[in-house]
C-alpha cells in the first residue's frame, strides 16, 4: 500500500491513541544541563515554564503526550491565540464528523442568521424528555440547505468560521518541529523563526485523508518520517501526519535548505487501501466541508411530532413565533 514512500522515508517517531487516559502520561525533555524554549531559545531564568504542554493539540484528541521545552509565552501569547485559534476553526467540522470533543463536551456549529444548528454532546441527551439517548441534534431551514436527505443518504454542509489558512499550516508544523529528534533540531532554523515571528505567506500543500467507519484510525496518533539517505531525491526531508477520528492530515517538513525550494514533490503515507485523499492548500481558505452519511429514517406520527416540537420549543432549540 506504501512499497514507494517506504523506499524513500522511515518513521523515526510514532505515538499511539493519544486520547486514552488510561495510558501513562508521557513528557519529553531535551537533553541539556540547563531548561531552554525549543522555540524562542530563552532559558528557565528568562522565561517561565509553568506547564507542561501539549506537544500535539487537545482539539485533536491528545490527553496524554507533553514536553517541557516550551515556554509558557511562546505556548500561549504566540502559539496558542493563533495558531491554535486557526486549527480549531479549521477542524471543527472534521470533529463533528468524526466526534472528537478534545477539551470540551459539546461540539456546537451554529449560524445565527439562518437558525442553523449542528450540536453534539458527549455525556449528556440534548432533549432529556423526549430521548434518554439524543446526543446529536441537526436543525435546518428548508430553504437553507445545509442538510439534504436522498435515498437513505444525508448530506451535511458544515460552514466554518473564518480562519488563516496560513496560521492551520504554521499549527501543524510547531507540532512536527516539537517532535524533532533534539540531535536534528538545528536543522530547521529558518522555520523556528518563521514561527516566532508568527508566520507568513507560504506555497504549501498538505494532505488530508478520509477513511468512512467509526474510528477507523483508532484514536488520535501521530507520526513523524525521516528522508532515508539516497543521493537525488527530490522530496522534503522529514513528513508530519496526525490522524484522529476519520482522517489524517500530512505536511511537508523543510530543513533550512529546502525552505524555499519550489520543485520538491510530495507524497503521503496512506493508512488505507481504499481512503480518500485530497490536496490541501494553505493559501485558501475552505469555507465548507461537506460529509455523507448513511441514515435510516423514521416517520413520526403526528403525537410525537407535537411532542419533540414541545421539546425543542422548551430546550430553546426551536422559534415560537
Amino acid at each position: 500500500m506504501n512499497e514507494e514512500f517506504d523506499l524513500l522515508y522511515d518513521c523515526i517517531v510514532e505515538y499511539r491513541q493519544l486520547n486514552d487516559t488510561n495510558q501513562k502520561r508521557i513528557v519529553l525533555s531535551e537533553p541539556l544541563t540547563k531548561q531552554f524554549c525549543r522555540f524562542c531559545g530563552e532559558s528557565a531564568e528568562k522565561v517561565n515554564f509553568r506547564d507542561n504542554t501539549h506537544i500535539i493539540s487537545e482539539t485533536l484528541g491528545n490527553k496524554i503526550l507533553f514536553s517541557d521545552y516550551e515556554c509558557s509565552r511562546c505556548n500561549k501569547e504566540i502559539f496558542g491565540s493563533k495558531f491554535e485559534d486557526a486549527l480549531g476553526k479549521y477542524v471543527l467540522p472534521l470533529k463533528l464528523v468524526s466526534e472528537i470533543y478534545g477539551k470540551k463536551t459539546s461540539l456546537i456549529d451554529k449560524d445565527m442568521r439562518t437558525g442553523h444548528r449542528i450540536e453534539y454532546r458527549k455525556n449528556d441527551p440534548i432533549l432529556p424528555d423526549f430521548d434518554g439517548y439524543a446526543r446529536k441534534l441537526i436543525i435546518d431551514r428548508s430553504d437553507d440547505k445545509r442538510v439534504t436527505v436522498d435515498n437513505n443518504e444525508m448530506t451535511i454542509q458544515y460552514k466554518r468560521q473564518k480562519y488563516n489558512p496560513v496560521d492551520v499550516y504554521y499549527a501543524l508544523l510547531k507540532m512536527s518541529l516539537t517532535l524533532v529528534p533534539f540531535e536534528e533540531v538545528e536543522r530547521f532554523m529558518r522555520s523556528l523563526a518563521a514561527l516566532q515571528a508568527g508566520g507568513h505567506e507560504i506555497s504549501i500543500k498538505g494532505v488530508l485523508e478520509y477513511q468512512q467507519g467509526f474510528d477507523p484510525f483508532n484514536g488520535t496518533n501521530v507520526q513523524l518520517f525521516r528522508r532515508k539517505q539516497k543521493p537525488d531525491t527530490n522530496y522534503p526531508y522529514m513528513v508530519f501526519k496526525v490522524s484522529f477520528g476519520n482522517f489524517s492530515i500530512q505536511i511537508p517538513v523543510f530543513t533550512d535548505e529546502e525552505f524555499n525550494q519550489t520543485n520538491l514533490s510530495f507524497k503521503c503515507h496512506k493508512s488505507f487501501k481504499d481512503s480518500l485523499i485530497r490536496e490541501l492548500n494553505f493559501e485558501n481558505m475552505e469555507p465548507y466541508y461537506s460529509a455523507v452519511f448513511s441514515v435510516l429514517q423514521n416517520e413520526f406520527n403526528e403525537d410525537q411530532k407535537q411532542l419533540l416540537a414541545e421539546e425543542l420549543k422548551k430546550n430553546g432549540y426551536l422559534r415560537t413565533e
